[in-house]
Formats: C-alpha cells, structure tokens, sequence
C-alpha cells in the first residue's frame, strides 16, 4: 500500500475471474473489447493508461493518490435494427437497454429532430443531427461504427437528446430515418453491472 502497488484479491487466472465474476452477477469485461477499439470505462485499454499517467507521475516525481469510486458501468454485447424486415446500419449511444432484447413498432412522432418509436421508450437520430450535437463529419453510420467518439462524447450526445442522466432509453443513430413506411426491428442485447473503476488525483 505504501508503495501504491495494485492489489488483487483473486489469482488473476482466466479461471479464477471468471468465477469471480460470476459470483458479482457482472459480466467479465476485462476479457473483450469492441471492435472499434474505442476505450471503454474500466477496460482493460482505460486501466493502463492509468497506470501509464501514473508511471509518468513518479518519473517527474509529483506526489498523487489513486482513489476509487463505484459507477454504473455498461457494455453493448449485440445489437441491430432491421426497417422492413432489412438490416440497415445502426449505432446504439451507450446506457440504451431493452429489457427483453427485441421489439418491433414504428415510430410515431418527430419532435426537434428526436423520433419517437411507439415502443420501450426508444428513440432515432438521424446521422446529420448526431454530427450537429457533436460537431462532427461523418459521412455514414457504417463510418460511425468502426471509427467512433470518445465514450465520454457519446455521453455527451445523450445528454442532449435525453434530459435525465439516469435514463436507460435506448438511442439509435440511422442515416435516415422514413416515418411514413417503415416499420422497424430492435435487438440490443446489452449489460449493466455495478463497478469500481480507479482515478488519480494529484496532491
């Protein structure tokens, strides 16, 4: 502790975290991540570089801490939208969850560029509103997909669409969006789990 040495409480085997985590009813995040390579909350990617950050503390001997602080984390496992029985390309904003993965509707009203499925609180974005809230160009939702925002700007996206930081609607990015044809299919299969995640604080 003296030394700020990272502490385990389990061997750090595949067999001995699975276990663990099977135990905390949370997934075992430390063992994948997402094909876009972007950083999620308490990956394995965030992790080192804490203690990249850290390790260049000590070189420049600066004093710090490293404090824990408990979240509710989330990971994205499978999701898809079908309009008219079609897969069409789809980018799922982090916290949208469905409690039974899949549901079919339609959507029922557009509001200041937020449309409003007739089901499970879910709403669509089309990829030209996503790019004004975040000031960015993406040419595609396919673009979106392999090439995404920091976590943390995505977050910030939904909290311009959704007024509630606690909200679990899900928010779907389309290109575009046709209210007087389609109807649509959603799949997200998605977790929440409570965690513990670490931060520096320099003294």
């Amino acid at each position: 502790k003296d030394a700020k040495l990272y502490h385990q409480n389990y061997c750090g085997c595949l067999y001995a975290l699975t276990k663990q985590r099977e135990e905390q009813e949370r997934v075992a995040s430390e063992l994948f991540s997402p094909i876009s390579n972007q950083i999620l909350p308490s990956c394995i990617e965030d992790k080192i570089s804490l203690y990249e950050k850290r390790m260049e503390l000590e070189k420049n001997k600066i004093d710090y801490r490293i404090k824990r602080e408990k979240f509710l984390n989330y990971r994205l496992l499978r999701a898809f939208v079908k309009e008219n029985k079609k897969t069409i390309p789809s980018y799922f904003l982090p916290y949208s969850f469905l409690k039974r993965s899949f549901t079919k509707g339609r959507i029922e009203d557009c509001i200041d560029n937020i449309f409003y499925f007739n089901r499970e609180e879910i709403k669509f974005i089309e990829l030209d509103f996503f790019n004004t809230l975040l000031d960015s160009n993406y040419e595609s939702v396919k673009e979106l997909i392999f090439n995404p925002p920091s976590f943390e700007k995505e977050l910030e996206v939904r909290s311009k669409i959704d007024i509630y930081p606690y909200s679990l609607s899900p928010i779907i990015v389309l290109d575009k969006i046709d209210v007087t044809q389609s109807k649509y299919e959603i799949f997200c299969d998605s977790t929440l789990y409570r965690d513990v995640r670490e931060n520096l604080v320099i003294l």
